[in-house]
């Protein structure tokens, strides 16, 4: 048995008389997978593909970056289709994409960003930007709810 004492550190003493026990420890706590969500992103380049960036921020997180493109060195083909491997994000916490176009002019028709969970073979879109957002586009959500949970 492993015993521990708890201290407060409300400014107040800490001194053996102020400590009060703890129960014993319990078996270790395993965390559900529906803590997680999987997410699907695709990416459908105009013709010209080398002016488009994008990010995954996580808003909970100060904006840290939990995905981007394309990596360093990455150049992706004119007018093509990407479904990149699915991500897997926490469940319940906001998350922003953003996408740009260096030139200004967006994803040229019919170009599109999408993210989507699925389940049961039915998929949920998260979120969509078609071409037409010039500089920049981007879409914000934060997925609690079980039916947009992938299986």
């Amino acid at each position: 048995p492993f015993n521990s004492y708890e201290c407060g550190f409300d400014g107040g003493d800490c001194s053996p008389a102020k400590f009060a026990q703890k129960s014993s420890p319990s078996e270790s706590i395993q965390l559900s997978s529906t803590l997680n969500v999987v997410v699907k992103f695709e990416l459908l380049t105009d013709a010209y593909p080398q002016e488009t960036k994008w990010s995954l921020v996580n808003d909970s997180q100060e904006g840290a970056i939990v995905h981007s493109g394309p990596s360093v060195g990455e150049i992706y083909n004119a007018n093509s289709l990407y479904s990149f491997t699915p991500w897997t994000l926490d469940r319940c916490t906001s998350y922003t994409f953003t996408i740009s176009d260096s030139w200004g002019d967006g994803l040229s028709s019919p170009g599109y960003a999408t993210v989507k969970t699925e389940k049961r073979k039915v998929q949920q879109l998260l979120g969509k930007i078609d071409g037409n957002f010039f500089s920049k586009g981007s879409f914000s959500f934060n997925i609690c709810n079980d039916e947009q949970i992938l299986d």
